[in-house]
């Protein structure tokens, strides 16, 4: 199935306002959910405030990416991704703001990505969006999600080659 990129645009511009989150600029994008503090998988001692936690990922070894080096990260990038160490799938990243997800199976989604303060946010439609923490530390960068306790997604290598998809089915 084709999706068109425009639609997914105009559909995440309007969740968006829907929410009241675009104020008079239509070109900016939604306000991201407030972060959620570091899980222990980065080495962040238990029983610390959350100005501490930040402290420790701004300092350390990990640290959160802002708005624009999130920009610099993926503009025109491919994300190969791992999930407890398993492929994950990969994601392109265009300059304009779209992407195309490739799952394992070889199928995708396109969708549009938005980076806002320190987070990452991507619109698939139908219901399909996440946002995340884009972290960066010794081993690479890691996705972590703003909501629930799901684990960090790692990206395992950042190319440039766009991904390629499985033919969508006629029948």
């Amino acid at each position: 199935m084709q999706m068109d990129f425009g639609a997914v645009l105009r559909a995440a511009a309007f969740c968006a306002l829907a929410a009241g989150s675009f104020g008079t600029a239509a070109a900016q994008a939604p306000e991201p959910p407030v972060s959620r503090p570091a899980p222990p998988s980065l080495k962040v001692p238990p029983g610390l405030t959350e100005a501490e936690r930040d402290a420790v990922l701004s300092s350390g070894p990990w640290r959160r990416l802002g708005e624009e080096e999130i920009r610099e990260a993926l503009r025109g990038k491919t994300l190969h991704y791992l999930l407890f160490g398993r492929p994950r799938g990969e994601e392109h990243h265009f300059e304009d703001g779209r992407v195309v997800w490739r799952m394992e199976d070889g199928l995708c989604l396109a969708g549009v990505w938005v980076a806002r303060n320190e987070t990452l946010c991507y619109f698939y439609g139908f219901g399909r969006t996440g946002c995340w923490t884009m972290i960066e530390g010794p081993q690479g960068y890691r996705h972590r999600p703003l909501e629930g306790e799901a684990a960090d997604v790692v990206v395992r290598r950042v190319s440039e080659e766009p991904v390629t998809c499985a033919p969508v089915p006629t029948s």
